[in-house]
């Protein structure tokens, strides 16, 4: 049997759309790291703050 339909090989369908569109983008990657930096620091800051204070961790 073929593994193949149309000329696209069959699989999963994440894996044929990133290769479709790698390479495609509207954002630069350097803004997109930079974003996913700044929200790691704010999660790790607000994590930081909430067990320094014990924020509604105790009854």
């Amino acid at each position: 049997m073929a593994n193949h339909h149309l000329g696209q090989p069959r699989g999963v369908f994440g894996e044929r759309l990133s290769l479709e569109l790698y390479g495609i983008s509207d954002v630069s990657l350097v803004a997109s790291v930079g974003m996913i930096a700044l929200f790691l620091v704010a999660c790790l800051a607000t994590i930081g703050w909430i067990f320094r204070t014990g924020y509604r961790l105790k009854p």
